[in-house]
C-alpha cells in the first residue's frame, strides 16, 4: 500500500491523493495493516476528521476488525479526541472486549475504557435478566410467541455454555416442543373418524402401559430424560405418574414446581398440591406470585371452597386487573354461587 500512494504522489497533486485515499479507506475492504498505512498518511496530512468518521463507520456496523484501529490508533497517540468512539465501540460490540484490556498511554482514555466496560457489562446483565424474566413469564402464561421469541434471542446472544440458568431455560425450551407436537398429536387422535378412535384408543392404551413399566428404569439410566417423560405422562393424562417423575429432579425451578402442582391439581390431589405451592412462594420470583395464586384457587375450588377460590382470584386481580384466566375463573365461580 506505501508503494502504491507512493507511485500515485508522482503522477497527481497531494490534495487529489488525499481525496482519493479517503474515499478507498471509506468503499473498500483493506487489510489491518494496509487500512493502518491509508491512516498513516491521511494523519500525516491533517485529515483527522476522515480518519475519524472511517473509525465511526465501522463502529456503527459493528465491525469488529475496526476496534483493533481504534486501540491503535489511542496507542499510537494520534488522536485522545475520540471519547464517542470508545463509549460507541465499547457498548455496540458484541465481542468479549478482550483486547481493550492491552495499556493505554493516555489515562483519561484508560479510565473512559474502564467506565464503558463496566457499563456495558451491567448493560448486558440487565438485559440478559431482562429475557429470562419475559421468558418465564410467557411459559407460566402460556404466550407462546412472546415465548419463543424471547428464548430465541436468548439462545442467539448468551448460548455459550457458560451461564446454568441460560441453558436450563434452553432446554425447557427444547423440551416445550416436545410437549407441543405431543399435544398436537392428541389433538389429531380427537379429529380422526371414530373407527379410527378405537384403534387411537388402544394405542395410547399400550403407550400408558409401557410408559408405566420403562420410565423408572429409562430415567436411572438418563435423569436428562425425566421432563420428557413427564411431559408425556401429562399429555396421556397419568399425571400422578407425571408428578411423581417431576419430584425426583434435582433442579427444582419454578416451572417443575408449577407443573407439580398442575398435575396435582389434575389428579385430585387438591391438598398436597396447595402445600407444595406454600412451600415454594418464599423462594418464588414475585412475577410468578399470581401464576401460584391462580392454582391455589383452582385447588381451593377442587376442596369446594367456592369463596375461598374467589376471594384469592379477587387478590389477584387487585395486581393484575387484566389477568384474563383469573377473569374468566371468577365470572365461572359467581354464577355457580348464585345457582
Amino acid at each position: 500500500m506505501e508503494t502504491e500512494i507512493n507511485n500515485y504522489l508522482k503522477t497527481n497533486s497531494l490534495n487529489h491523493c488525499v481525496d482519493f485515499f479517503s474515499q478507498k479507506l471509506k468503499t473498500e475492504a483493506f487489510s489491518f495493516k494496509d487500512s493502518q498505512t491509508i491512516v498513516f498518511f491521511l494523519q500525516a496530512n491533517n485529515q483527522r476528521k476522515s480518519i475519524y468518521s472511517w473509525v465511526l463507520r465501522k463502529l456503527k456496523s459493528h465491525d469488529n476488525f475496526s476496534f483493533s484501529h481504534l486501540l491503535w490508533l489511542l496507542d499510537n497517540n494520534i488522536d485522545e479526541d475520540l471519547e464517542d468512539l470508545i463509549v460507541q465501540g465499547i457498548l455496540s460490540t458484541k465481542s468479549d472486549c478482550s483486547t481493550f484490556s492491552r495499556k493505554i498511554n493516555s489515562k483519561k482514555i484508560q479510565d473512559l475504557i474502564n467506565k464503558s466496560l463496566d457499563k456495558k457489562k451491567m448493560d448486558f446483565k440487565n438485559f440478559k435478566e431482562e429475557l429470562i424474566e419475559k421468558i418465564n413469564y410467557a411459559r407460566l402464561n402460556n404466550l407462546k410467541d412472546v415465548y419463543e421469541e424471547n428464548i430465541k434471542e436468548l439462545s442467539l446472544e448468551f448460548n455459550d455454555g457458560k451461564d446454568t440458568q441460560v441453558n436450563v431455560l434452553i432446554k425447557e425450551f427444547e423440551q416445550q416442543n416436545l410437549e407441543n407436537i405431543l399435544t398436537k398429536t392428541v389433538q389429531k387422535y380427537k379429529n380422526r373418524s371414530k373407527e379410527k378412535e378405537s384403534n387411537d384408543l388402544h394405542l395410547i392404551s399400550f403407550y400408558k402401559k409401557y410408559l408405566m413399566q420403562t420410565s423408572v428404569n429409562l430415567i436411572k439410566k438418563n435423569p436428562q430424560l425425566s421432563y420428557d417423560l413427564s411431559l408425556l405422562a401429562q399429555n396421556l393424562q397419568m399425571h400422578q405418574l407425571s408428578e411423581s417423575i417431576l419430584s425426583d429432579i434435582s433442579e427444582q425451578t419454578e416451572g417443575v414446581i408449577w407443573l407439580r402442582a398442575h398435575n396435582l391439581i389434575q389428579s385430585k390431589n387438591f391438598l398436597k398440591a396447595l402445600d407444595l405451592i406454600d412451600s415454594n412462594l418464599h423462594k418464588a420470583n414475585p412475577k410468578y406470585l399470581l401464576d401460584y395464586n391462580y392454582l391455589k384457587a383452582l385447588a381451593w375450588k377442587g376442596l369446594d371452597n367456592t369463596k375461598k377460590a374467589i376471594e384469592i382470584l379477587d387478590e389477584i386481580l387487585l395486581v393484575k386487573n387484566n389477568y384474563r384466566n383469573a377473569i374468566i375463573l371468577k365470572e365461572l365461580y359467581l354464577k355457580e354461587l348464585k345457582r
